[in-house]
Formats: C-alpha cells, sequence, structure tokens
C-alpha cells in the first residue's frame, strides 16, 4: 500500500517558518517536504532501490525503473500539479539558499563543520567521514552552498552528532551532484543539474533536481528520518590481556539496525560484529577514541563518538621501577634498567605487550639498551615474574627524539585585518622534510578566525582588537617542531555614526527627552556618558537598542558631554560630543500697573502673578523701602496695607522660579492725601468727623445771617 505524502509537506512547509532564533534560519521547502526524489527531466533506476517519500518529475515526465507496483510508502507524480509546485517550491529554495551571505569561504571540505554558518566553495568532493556536531541544538542548521559540482567517494559519509537532524542540512549545488558507491549522505541536496547515486549509496533527506535528471542504482532514500538513539551513552574501560565485550543498541527507527566503526579506531585485539565490541586488549595503557554509527533499514542513521581508556594488568602485589623512562635520542646509544619489588626475586622481564623502539631491545634482566634508529613515541608493557610465577605489569611510554633541524615559518609578520572582511594569508613552512602541520591554539586567534592544518587561516574576523599567537609547525616525518609568535590587529571594517549630529537645547524646568541612534555597525550597541559630565537632574539610559537623554533641567547654562557607543558583537566604538544650553524661561509679572492709594486709607489690595504659570515664584521688592510707608507683601504676593504718607512711590518686583530663574517689573504707586482741592474728576474725601463740623459751621453761619436781616 503506497501512502500519501500531503502531511509530510505540511511539516516541511511549517519547519521553514517556525524556527527558533538563530544566526542562519531554515529555508521553506513547501511542498517538496513530501518529495524524497524530484528531476526536472526524468528520474531512473535500476537495481532494488528503496524509496520512502514521494517520486516527481517535472518539467519532464520520465520516471523509469519503478514500476507502479514496486512497494514505497509514497507516490510517483508525473508532472502533474502536484510535481509542478513542487519545482516552483525547489527553485524558490534554490534561490534563499543562493542569496545567502557566505559566513566561511573554503577551498575544499574539512572533517568537521560548525553548525548555524553559511559555508561557500567553488566545488566539493568529500572523502569522509565529514561530521556536523550540534552542539545539543535540536535545530541547528548546516548550509553548504557550493558553486560548482558535488561528488563523494565510496564509502565516505556525512554524520551528524550531539542532536543534529538530517532534515536541517542543506546542499545548493550549482551543477551536478554524484554520490559515490556505499557512500551514506544526509541533508536536503538541491541541485540545478543531475543528481547520480552510484551503486549502494544511501541518502536520509530529499533528492531534489532543478533541470536534470535523478538517476538511482540500488539505493535508499529516506526523508524525515526518526531520531535514532544510540546506547550505551559512554563505555566502561579495559584491561590488556582481559577479555571485553560491549553490545550496541538502538531505538527511534526501523529495525533491525547495522553498526559501523566510521571514524578513528578501537583498540587493538578488539572488533565490532554485529553490534558488539569483543576480544581481548593487546595493547598497553592508552586511549582510544572513534565514532559509532547505527543505520536502520531505511538509511536513517545517527553517530555518537566513544572513548575506551585500556589499563595494564598486574597482579600478586609485584611492582615495577621507574614509572617513566628517560627519552632517547635517535643515532645515540640508550640504557634504561627496569626492577621489580613486591615478590620473590630473581625476577625475569619481557615485553608482554606494544613495540619497542626499533633499535631497542629488553634482556631477561631487565635492561633496555640499544641504540634507537627512528624518531616517535612508543608504548609498550613490560612483565617481571618471580619465581612462584607471580608477576606485575606496567606500561611505559618511550619517546625517541629526532636530531631535529631548525624549522622556519614564513613570513616574519602577518598582515592585519577588519571585522566582516576574509581573513586568508598562508604560512610557509621551512627545513624540514616537506610535509608539514600547522597550528595554533584557537582561542589566542582572533574571533572568527581559525588556522587548519595546511597553515592558510580560514575566517572572518568578528570582533576588533590586537591578537597575539604562536603558531606551531610540525614536521610529520620527523616529529620535530619549530615555531613562530605573530600579532594581528583586526581594526573596525564599518563605520559607526551616533545620531542626530546636534541636541536641541532647552529650557530650565521643562522636561527633555531626546533620542540617540547608532548606525552602521552590528546593530547591537552599548551606550555611556560620564553621569558628572551631564547636564545636572540629566541621565542618558539605554532603551531598545537606542538611548535616551532625559530628565529636568535645574540649572542654565551650557554643558558639553562626550557619548560612547560601543558596538557590542565587533567590540568597536566611536564617540561624540555635543553641548546642549539650557536657558530660563522668559517671566512676566502682571498686572501690569498698580493701583492709586490715599493716605490713611486700605489700599485696594492687588495680587502679584507671573507667567508662564505652571511653576510657582517667590515675589520680593526692590528696595525693600521702596513701597509707600505701611504697605507690604501680604502671604507674599499680595500689595497691601493702608498707607500713612502721600506722594509716588517707585519700586521693581522680582518674580523668582524654584529654579533660580526671574522676571521683574517696575512699579509707580500715587498715594493722595486725604482732603485736596476738588477738581474736574476728582471729589476729594471727606471724614465723618469732617462732616460733623462742616454742618455746625453751616448752622451757626445760617443763624447769624438771620439776626443780621432782622435788625
Amino acid at each position: 500500500m503506497r501512502l500519501g505524502f500531503t502531511a509530510l509537506a505540511v511539516l516541511g512547509a511549517l519547519s521553514g517558518g517556525a524556527w527558533p532564533a538563530f544566526a542562519q534560519p531554515a529555508p521553506s521547502l513547501g511542498t517538496d517536504a513530501s518529495f524524497a526524489v524530484l528531476g526536472g527531466s526524468a528520474v531512473t533506476n535500476t537495481g532494488p532501490t528503496r524509496i520512502a517519500g514521494n517520486v516527481g518529475v517535472s518539467p519532464g515526465n520520465t520516471v523509469s525503473g519503478l514500476p507502479e507496483g514496486t512497494p514505497f510508502p509514497g507516490d510517483v507524480h508525473r508532472d502533474d500539479a502536484l510535481a509542478r509546485q513542487a519545482q516552483k517550491d525547489n527553485a524558490a529554495a534554490f534561490r534563499d539558499l543562493a542569496g545567502r551571505m557566505c559566513d566561511v569561504t573554503l577551498s575544499s571540505l574539512p572533517s568537521t563543520l560548525e553548525p548555524n554558518v553559511v559555508y561557500c566553495l567553488p566545488s566539493a568532493s568529500l572523502a569522509g567521514p565529514l561530521t556536523l556536531n550540534a552542539k545539543d541544538d535540536p535545530h541547528a542548521v548546516w548550509i553548504i552552498k557550493i558553486d560548482g559540482s558535488l561528488t563523494t567517494e565510496a564509502s565516505s559519509s556525512v554524520v551528524v552528532t550531539e542532536g543534529g537532524r538530517e532534515s536541517n542540512i542543506f546542499w545548493q549545488v550549482g551543477t551536478s551532484a554524484t554520490l559515490g558507491a556505499n557512500s551514506a549522505f544526509l541533508g536536503n541536496l538541491l541541485a540545478r543539474g543531475d543528481i547520480t547515486l552510484n551503486g549502494g549509496a544511501s541518502l536520509s533527506g530529499r533528492l531534489l533536481a532543478q533541470t536534470g535528471t535523478v538517476t538511482l542504482n540500488g539505493n535508499k532514500v529516506t526523508i524525515c528520518c526518526e531520531p535514532i538513539t544510540l546506547s550505551p551513552a559512554s563505555l566502561p574501560g579495559g584491561t590488556a590481556g582481559t577479555p571485553y565485550s560491549v553490545m550496541f543498541t538502538a531505538e527511534g527507527g526501523t529495525g533491525p539496525y547495522t553498526f559501523s566503526i566510521v571514524s578513528g579506531t578501537l583498540p587493538p585485539g578488539l572488533t565490532l560484529t554485529g553490534g558488539t565490541i569483543s576480544g581481548t586488549p593487546a595493547g598497553c595503557r592508552g586511549t582510544y577514541t572513534f565514532t559509532v554509527m547505527a543505520t536502520d533499514v531505511n538509511g536513517c542513521s545517527v553517530a555518537q563518538e566513544y572513548t575506551i581508556e585500556i589499563e595494564c594488568t598486574t597482579t600478586s602485589g609485584i611492582v615495577l621501577s621507574p614509572v617513566t623512562l628517560p627519552t632517547a635520542t635517535i643515532d645515540v646509544l640508550y640504557s634504561g634498567v627496569i626492577t621489580a619489588s613486591g615478590g620473590t626475586p630473581p625476577y625475569t622481564f619481557t615485553l608482554t605487550c606494544g613495540t619497542l623502539p626499533p633499535g631497542l631491545s629488553l634482556t631477561l634482566d631487565g635492561q633496555i639498551i640499544g641504540t634507537p634508529t627512528t624518531a616517535g613515541t612508543f608504548t609498550f608493557g613490560i612483565t617481571a615474574t618471580d619465581v612462584l610465577s607471580r608477576f606485575g605489569t606496567r606500561c611505559y611510554t618511550l619517546v625517541v627524539a629526532p636530531v631535529c633541524p631548525t624549522l622556519t615559518i614564513s613570513p616574519a609578520t602577518l598582515p592585519d585585518g577588519a571585522v566582516g572582511v576574509s581573513y586568508t594569508p598562508t604560512l610557509i613552512p621551512g627545513g624540514g622534510s616537506g610535509s608539514y602541520t600547522f597550528s595554533a591554539r584557537r582561542e589566542a586567534l582572533p574571533d572568527g578566525v581559525d588556522l587548519p592544518p595546511n597553515g592558510t587561516f580560514t575566517g572572518v574576523p568578528t570582533k576588533a582588537g590586537c591578537y597575539t599567537f604562536t603558531v606551531i609547525v610540525r614536521d610529520n616525518l620527523t616529529g620535530c617542531i619549530g615555531s613562530r609568535t605573530y600579532t594581528i590587529c583586526i581594526s573596525c571594517g564599518q563605520v559607526i555614526t551616533i545620531l542626530p549630529p546636534v541636541l536641541p537645547n532647552g529650557i530650565v524646568g521643562v522636561t527633555y527627552n531626546e533620542t540617540i541612534t547608532a548606525t552602521g555597525g552590528s546593530g547591537s550597541y552599548t551606550f555611556s556618558a560620564r553621569p558628572a559630565a551631564l547636564p545636572p537632574s540629566l541621565s542618558l539610559s539605554e532603551v531598545d537598542g537606542h538611548a535616551v537623554l532625559i530628565g529636568t533641567p535645574t540649572k542654565a547654562g551650557c554643558y558639553t558631554f562626550t557619548v560612547t557607543v560601543l558596538d557590542k558583537i565587533t567590540g568597536c566604538f566611536v564617540t561624540k560630543t555635543y553641548t546642549v544650553c539650557f536657558t530660563c524661561p522668559m517671566i512676566t509679572i502682571n498686572p501690569p500697573t498698580l493701583p492709586t492709594g490715599l493716605v490713611n486709607a486700605p489700599y485696594p489690595s492687588t495680587m502679584l502673578t507671573a507667567t508662564p504659570a505652571d511653576r510657582s515664584y517667590q515675589f520680593t521688592i526692590v528696595p525693600e523701602s521702596g513701597l509707600p510707608p505701611d504697605m507690604t507683601l501680604c502671604s507674599g504676593d499680595t500689595v497691601c496695607g493702608t498707607p500713612t504718607e502721600s506722594g509716588s512711590f517707585t519700586f521693581k518686583v522680582v518674580a523668582t522660579d524654584a529654579y533660580g530663574c526671574f522676571g521683574t517689573r517696575d512699579y509707580t504707586i500715587v498715594i493722595n492725601p486725604t482732603s485736596t482741592t476738588p477738581t474736574a474728576g476728582n471729589v476729594p474725601f471727606v471724614s465723618d468727623w469732617g462732616i460733623a463740623i462742616l454742618t455746625l459751621l453751616l448752622a451757626l453761619a445760617g443763624a447769624a445771617a438771620s439776626k443780621g436781616t432782622t435788625s
């Protein structure tokens, strides 16, 4: 029964747009997610090929060698609507990958690739194994862009470890791709031209050819492999001469499983057969690291690195001395003596594992003598047996040093670099056999830069600064080494600009809020300024990737300060000096004039006010004696009192706000006498006593006038 893969297409579409944030998101495959094989002109097959997933072709319509009756979980789509849509999605994904910026440019594929990086190569040939370490990130993505062709050698392999998934591996190939016989390949292979799988090659992923033919020959092609778990998580140590056996198991795929060693070596005497490591370790003490891969019937696989520690044997309390042997020198007579204690002498000494350096031999009484002829490091075990047949064993490592020539490294100095610019100078060795390996402590190199064994630096610097490191060159034939210390400085390749060019001035007592931003760097910045240099009561705060100069200025004046912007990714920084002036507002005192008063009469109380009205003021009289006698400021803001002296009185009123800003107004108050000659528009004021006296006088005058008339 063939099963439709529409659900897989939906899952694939979601996988392209719902990833957590990381350096390189996976492209969307759309309907391609349901296709294990998609050809442009044709799909052909010979031999017992097994495919888990849809098979399609468009704009061609030829699918041969896979008749409708062939059992595999998928359908054949010959230039139908689904196949045509799949080719559209294939082209879109190809364009997406082609448009990605290169993080690392390589001349050839290395043995390992870090996740979440875009790798670019002119062409690629894989001898394998190639390990993709996800570092416990299930969403880790690998993007490998190849301008030309991709080929893999026979029995080569791609291995993903530490929780990675083959569905997150993307190979974008500009021309054609060929997988060698019996090779094990992982990932989504998007090629513009033909894709060919030679006999026995397997793929966990997808074969997506835009215009060419997909050619199969007895292969296994599976999409959406279920994650497989390999057990045990670690392996126990062993002892030389003691039988050893550990069995591997796998879960999560479709059994039965096959187990194989894809890198490293087992301890001598051990083999992997049918999922079980067994045998008797024949070597001496040592650490052996290797990678085991479990593959299910669909070609899905998982790989895990293991280490086995092998120890020497010892019994009956017999101890050999010394613990270590002195270094030997090639072509120089060597003599070392092994002794034993804890048993019943005499002792017989024999070589029980490993080999002595060529030119040296072990005598029965424990002497290692001779003239070594080959430089190198040699590990072996020596056993001491007493007269009661009790024995003890100690493992030794003997280094035979060569008479080393002086190895040189050129050039004497290395060029400086820049952030974001590829750094690829080459080191040139000299003075040895002609076969060399270069190395340097990675943490001492500039961030983003590596030194491969071939001596050509690779990578793109990501952080500015000066870096001092030592390069070691090793002669692969003699083991001799040479070194040279370099210092290179990585400058800021991108210019950071702080905006705005100038900051506006402000007003004392009015909230100041201005944004400061930066452009031209990575986009992740830190803003800072010396607090003591900022205007009083203002601060510089970081908010959502920019800075805000905010606060309420409390003192008038001009203030000059410097803002520093640090690119947190590259370490580059830039500064900008600003000057901001704060002035007092114009303060106006009201009313414009004050009313006239009368001597000994209550003055019409007048309240003083000032604008701007959104602040409080303190009013003062200058000079204080300027007011008419017995007049003052009531409640601090009202002109009041009963003047006792007439005249014109001139004075100044000062209104001062809480920030020390002030305004002034000159006033003149006229105080008139109580009794004055009437004038037009001016009726004098007469008190009650005055009216009484005037009435009496008028009465007396009237009486006198009446008497005169009568006489």
